[in-house]
């Protein structure tokens, strides 16, 4: 059909941040009858976004990780495989494909200048590895659309420091299977959650490690789970699953991340950023140079930290009774006001908003 329909297809499947296998169908249905460049860039993507741990952008409060079922992600590793694109593991099968075939030829004189539309082309570096400052690169460029590649060297100590040969014509890399880590990154989730673990949308779950297969053919993987931004008041859970060769869960077991030592629970630790961010969104935190009322007693929780080297840093601040040594402390779990503190920024303030109410 077109880019424009498989972006749709895509999008509709990544609105719930969970890819079925009908939806699937629906995204390779749209790429009839025949991948094109832009199409297979749009797979591209949507196979990194099942298959790697989530990166928020900065300012991002809370990163929901994007899940695919075990059948879908096997339909559309199958199909990368027979439409030849350089995506996921089968990249390794297509560098060794290219290489191959370079070895067996002698290529011709090259050309100096890059042929229009090049940047359109999906990219494949031939070394497979990074290489050092200062070496020579060679990368395909590889024109789905039409089976054919060009070859581009670049060589940083030459006069002529670029070569370009093609197009050639591009030979079929092989098709293996998702790779065992592949699998369980993919459905880490869903391995979690089978093994009984309580979730919840702020937690990501990463593959810690993958033993050998036992005796009966069993291997054990173990996961961490964490919230998406530190905190400093809970441990990590962990979670050990046995799965088969092909990534089907068998059994399960894990420890639950709890608080470690620090006065606020991970609960209300959670509750305190979703407040944050909802009342942020909805234009209702005002930040003032004038900070909380003097003499009262606080209880720092980090909410956010920006990712950039300008980023604002972001702290709710919990009354919880006065300075005196005489006074009383409250529970700040069942404290129901805060205060945020905003440091940082190009000019390095600090501001205060405040105070703010759960549930408001």
């Amino acid at each position: 059909m077109s880019v424009t329909s498989v972006n749709t297809q895509i999008k509709r499947a990544l609105a719930d941040r969970r890819v079925t296998s009908a939806e699937v169908d629906g995204i390779l249905k749209a790429t009839e009858p025949s991948v094109s460049n832009g199409e297979a860039k749009a797979l591209d993507d949507l196979h990194r976004m099942v298959t790697t741990a989530p990166s928020a952008p900065p300012g991002a409060v809370i990163c929901f990780p994007t899940t695919i079922e075990r059948e879908a992600l096997t339909k559309l590793e199958r199909f990368i495989g027979e439409q030849n694109l350089p995506i996921g593991d089968h990249r390794a099968a297509m560098r060794e494909a290219i290489n191959g075939a370079l070895a067996r030829v002698r290529l011709g004189p090259p050309k100096s200048e890059l042929p229009k539309g090049i940047d359109k082309l999906m990219a494949l570096d031939l070394a497979g590895a990074p290489t050092p400052p200062g070496s020579s690169t060679r990368r395909a460029y590889i024109d789905v659309a039409k089976k054919r590649y060009y070859l581009v060297e670049t060589r940083a100590s030459a006069q002529d420091n670029q070569r370009v040969w093609g197009p050639l014509a591009l030979p079929k890399g092989g098709a293996p299977a998702p790779s065992l880590e592949t699998i369980l990154k993919s459905q880490a989730r869903d391995l979690a959650t089978k093994a009984g673990y309580p979730l919840t949308r702020s937690e990501v779950v990463s593959l810690k490690d993958v033993g050998a297969p036992d005796a009966a053919g069993e291997i054990e993987a173990t996961f961490t789970v964490s919230d998406f931004l530190p905190d400093p008041n809970k441990r990590n859970g962990e979670i050990k699953v046995k799965v088969d060769a092909q990534g089907r869960f068998l059994s399960g077991s894990f420890t639950k991340g709890e608080a470690a030592g620090g006065a606020v629970t991970a609960a209300r630790t959670e509750q305190l950023r979703r407040e944050f961010m909802s009342l942020s969104q909805r234009g209702l935190v005002d930040y003032q140079s004038a900070g909380p009322p003097l003499g009262r007693r606080m209880v720092e929780v980090p909410l956010l930290q920006e990712r950039r080297p300008d980023g604002f840093s972001y702290t709710a601040l919990i009354p919880v009774g006065t300075l005196s040594p005489t006074g009383g402390i409250l529970d700040p779990n069942k404290v129901d006001t805060f205060y945020v503190r905003r440091t940082g920024g190009i000019a390095g303030m600090t501001q205060y908003a405040g105070p703010l109410t759960i549930g408001a």
